[in-house]
């Protein structure tokens, strides 16, 4: 019997859990198997199927076959409704050390009855290369003329970490030669390859589709364009796009005009430039297939011109047919020597510094590309007087000042976790801050997500608000994912002010991600004045009211000797503007009086009361002496009359007196009213006793006045024992 029963519960168990053992499936979206760049992130799309008729809690995890392969990974879980299903991300970073061919691992699913799902996932891991492409046409717009060799400058950029080897193709409609295809360009470098193309005469006007594959180490990258097709005249320009000028000096850049046409033409010169920039030949006449390098950009700029990038553009107009050609430039113009620090903010009376935060951590970079010049001057230095603007700055807002890179060469194992904290999270000492900040010597690679993740730790677990500001000249190089760190910011109310020094796209993409994640800023800075100017874009002026309410509390007598008196007079003050210093003076006492207060002088923030104290030492020569109390704030000056008590006034005296002698005054007339009445008695009975008819009434025996006392007094007395009832 008992069994059956048990047959029975094991049954309607196993039909209630019926729907829930239903099989799941799991599957990637995108395509895999897919290539990865080590150190690099890489993401899938994936599908989570629930067949079960009952909603599913879902655990996901990722299990790598082959050590290693990821350096972390954004995981999480999945909440899939009955007969139904729900796609979701998997977040990851191939580690730095992941050896180059396939990789798989294991994509697992559980959910909360233990049952789970597993697919298998591949990736392709090489080592990656980065070069930029840009291809700009020597003409206006992209134009390509009839009858003319078109000129198409191909510029790269080495952005990676290793030396690339790079093929350079192109392919249009018409014949195209390269001139120059191959190239080893060293990291942060630059290289050019001009593209030529012939447009013959009985080409029809119109767009030709072109494009350009540059092949690196490890990746082939494609830029294709448009070139308009149309009837121009053959002049070209050839300028440099990037011109470095120092200021203090003359410079001399020279450019290419080139006549490409069929016909003898006249190319007048002028400038679009800063007028620091003159040409040193107006005009230059040019047979067909002729070409001058004679014409040169003189750049004389100052030193107030320093730090800047300005952008120039060289005109020449066909004076045969009256076409304009325009080859735009940039100039940077270079310190001649270290620049001299900002000067510390002006700020007068009623303006302040917004702050950004109540508490902040600045994290400087440090890592080996802080080295290279920009302006002329190494980043690491004008990162260091950024620091020392951001200080001059900070007025409440708590600081700390954090850096990366400084301690160990990039070959150092410990490399990847070298961060420093050189300034605590406090009230900033700005002497100390700028001595610490100025030994720093970058060494090392770029640990950028893990020095974020301990800055976070920095932070105490407050409802203030929080920011980090960040300056970087690069991409993370240890592996991790700086955008991943953001929610650890968040959970302690941080934002984060990105800055990004003269880096490049890949490293721009992963700051700007990081601002975004935290609702923060970006900002992009080029040379040494945009990123001192950023400074101000982050402490904004604003202007600033004092509104002190002062008030009289009391007055003591703190002492009285040699004919003067000190005393205490307390005051409060409140303040309806903004944060204010306050300094309290009284006038209007005579010369022999001192004056000491308690504080000397206070800060009363925002909605905020503040007491404080006056000693006044005044001669007793009159009994109070009227003056007035200033408070002399930062943006203003508040008054209140006052009166200074020296001596007690003779009416003030005289009352005193009287109120002393009350008691015994009393006591006198209460014993002259009893007296009285014993001497009214006392002869009322003498009138009583009368003598007998016709005898000599006897004299009365002479009583004492104690005994006539005693008499009086034991009328009043009642008597001892029992109860006394007059005869009637």
């Amino acid at each position: 019997m008992k069994s059956g029963a048990t047959a029975f519960l094991v049954f309607f168990i196993a039909l209630a859990l019926l729907p829930l053992a239903n099989a799941d499936s799991i599957e990637f979206v995108n395509q895999n198997p897919k290539w990865a760049c080590s150190c690099e992130p890489v993401a899938f799309q994936i599908r989570l199927q629930n067949d079960a008729t009952a909603l599913k809690h879902y655990s996901v995890s990722v299990n790598s076959l082959e050590q290693p392969l990821f350096s972390s990974a954004t995981l999480g879980s999945a909440v899939v409704p009955a007969k139904s299903s729900t796609t979701f991300e998997l977040r990851a970073s191939i580690a730095c050390d992941a050896a180059a061919g396939d990789h798989a691992f294991v994509l697992s699913t559980e959910d909360v009855y233990g049952n789970s799902v597993e697919t298998n996932g591949f990736v392709f891991v090489k080592r990656c290369s980065y070069v930029d492409v840009q291809v700009t046409a020597s003409r206006e717009s992209d134009v390509a003329c009839i009858g003319d060799d078109n000129v198409y400058r191909i510029i790269l950029r080495n952005a990676g970490t290793e030396v690339e080897h790079i093929r350079v193709s192109a392919y249009a409609v018409l014949n195209s030669t390269l001139s120059q295809e191959e190239f080893t360009i060293v990291p942060g470098e630059y290289a050019e390859s001009l593209l030529h193309f012939f447009v013959p005469d009985d080409y029809e006007t119109g767009e030709m589709p072109y494009r350009v594959v540059v092949e690196s180490n490890s990746r082939t990258q494609e830029v294709q364009g448009v070139a308009t097709i149309a009837r121009c005249a053959g002049l070209q320009l050839l300028v440099p796009s990037l011109i470095e000028a120092r200021a203090g000096e003359t410079t001399k850049a020279n450019f290419i005009v080139a006549n490409a046409g069929d016909s003898a033409d006249v190319a007048v010169l002028s400038l679009d430039c800063p007028n620091f920039t003159e040409l040193s030949i107006g005009a230059v006449a040019l047979t067909p297939g002729d070409w001058t390098n004679e014409t040169a950009l003189l750049i004389t700029p100052d030193e107030e011109h320093a730090g800047y990038s300005y952008n120039c553009s060289v005109i020449a107009t066909s004076q045969r047919y009256g076409l304009r050609y325009e080859a735009p430039t940039t100039i940077n113009v270079l310190f001649s020597g270290t620049p001299r620090p900002p000067k510390p903010p002006q700020l007068n009376d009623s303006e302040e510094f917004e702050q950004p935060a109540s508490v902040a951590e600045v994290i400087i970079d440090a890592s080996g590309s802080m080295n290279a010049t920009v302006s002329g001057v190494r980043k690491i230095d004008t990162a260091k007087q950024f620091v020392a603007a951001f200080v001059d700055r900070i007025s409440s807002m708590k600081t700390g000042f954090r850096v990366y890179g400084s301690q160990y060469n990039e070959n150092d194992s410990r490399a990847c976790t070298d961060t420093k904290l050189l300034y605590p999270i406090n009230y900033v000492d700005g002497r100390a801050v700028k001595q610490e900040v100025n030994k720093v010597e970058p060494r090392g690679l770029t640990p950028l997500a893990y020095s974020l993740s301990r800055a976070a730790q920095d932070f105490e677990d407050t409802n203030e608000s929080k920011l980090v500001v960040i300056i970087s000249d690069g991409l993370e190089s240890c592996g991790g994912d700086p955008c991943a760190v953001a929610n650890e910011l968040n959970l302690k109310h941080a934002r984060v002010f990105a800055i990004g020094f003269d880096i490049d796209a890949r490293g721009r993409e992963q700051l700007q991600c990081l601002a975004r994640a935290t609702d923060g800023r970006y900002y992009d800075a080029k040379n040494y004045r945009d990123l001192i100017n950023v400074v101000d874009l982050i402490f904004v002026k604003k202007k600033l009211i004092d509104l002190l309410e002062v008030t009289y509390v009391n007055q003591s007598i703190v002492e009285e000797k040699d004919g003067f008196r000190v005393a205490r007079l307390d005051f409060t003050v409140y303040n309806r503007g903004d944060l204010t210093r306050a300094y309290p003076r009284i006038e209007g006492l005579p010369n022999t009086t001192q004056t000491t207060f308690d504080p000397t002088a206070f800060y009363v923030a925002t909605s905020a009361t503040q007491n404080f104290s006056a000693l006044v030492r005044v001669p007793q020569d009159r009994d109070y002496y009227e003056a007035m109390l200033y408070v002399q704030s930062t943006r203003g000056n508040f008054s209140l009359p006052i009166a200074v008590r020296a001596r007690e006034p003779f009416a003030s005296n005289l009352t005193g007196l009287f109120v002393a002698a009350a008691p015994i005054v009393g006591a006198l007339v209460l014993l002259a009213i009893l007296a009285v009445i014993v001497y009214v008695w006392h002869q009322n009975r003498k009138r009583v006793v009368k003598p007998q008819q016709g005898a000599q009434a006897p004299t009365p025996p002479s009583k004492s006045l104690g005994q006539r006392w005693q008499e009086f007094w034991s009328r009043f007395r009642r008597p001892r024992y029992g109860y006394y009832r007059p005869y009637r």
